[in-house]
């Protein structure tokens, strides 16, 4: 069957981002940590059920001041920080496809760079729900990365997760969430979404086939885009 989704990030093409080594134009300092300590707090925390937060953009979204831009970094259409642990920034031109698009519950919020020591605005967070998987995600059918629970817990953890309870449940108890090697959807799956992210199974942002042929048309420039590395099921 053909992959419907492929994986976005950031572009590392120098002649595009205008940053060398196999980096992207923008990052997040310190500084930046000290100027949002909104964003710090909801992302450093490890309360009881901390986890619920990172998945409802009314819950970690906000306005951003003063994201770092390399001195020579360009102002592309998509940014993406390395840091940054939901969505990604965009212009007019690619918020205005997006709003187009099928999305999940979202907002937009301003965002504004420092490039040394300029402030450049006309850029917002994308941010939006992801997918904890526990309406539409087969848990007993998926296939686990069980590797940092071994190296780091119990040599021996093997555990069986047949449901999104049991999955939430070690979550809780090791204070580290489990990638999956194969994600497998039940037939609850909006199939026709344009851009999608999970929880925890996987630390990617997925897009369709569909956004993607339009943001090649439309000239988006400051991404990439690549098939999944983990397999994924649609029943």
């Amino acid at each position: 069957m053909k992959i419907p989704f492929r994986t976005i990030n950031y572009s590392i093409d120098p002649s595009i981002v205008g940053v060398k080594g196999g980096m992207g134009s923008s990052y997040l300092s310190d500084d930046f940590f000290n100027k949002n300590v909104g964003y710090s707090s909801i992302f450093s925390k490890r309360e009881s059920m901390w986890w619920n937060t990172w998945s409802k953009w009314q819950l970690f979204g906000s306005n951003l001041h003063e994201v770092d831009l390399e001195k020579r970094g360009k102002l592309t259409d998509f940014i993406k920080p390395g840091k940054l642990f939901r969505g990604f920034f965009v212009n007019t031109k690619l918020r205005n496809i997006l709003e187009k698009s099928t999305l999940p519950n979202y907002h937009f919020f301003d965002v504004t760079f420092n490039q040394g020591g300029e402030i450049v605005d006309g850029y917002w967070w994308f941010c939006f729900d992801y997918d904890t998987g526990e309406q539409n995600v087969d848990f007993s059918k998926c296939e686990y990365d069980f590797s940092f629970h071994r190296r780091n817990i119990d040599k021996d953890f093997n555990p069986t997760i047949n449901t999104y309870s049991e999955y939430v449940d070690i979550v809780s108890e090791t204070g580290a969430a489990i990638n999956t090697t194969k994600l497998v959807f039940n037939s609850n799956f909006i199939s026709d979404i344009d851009i999608f992210g999970t929880q925890f199974l996987t630390n990617e942002i997925y897009v369709s086939e569909k956004l993607y042929s339009n943001l090649k048309e439309q000239n988006i420039t400051g991404y990439r885009v690549e098939y999944p590395i983990v397999e994924m099921q649609f029943d």
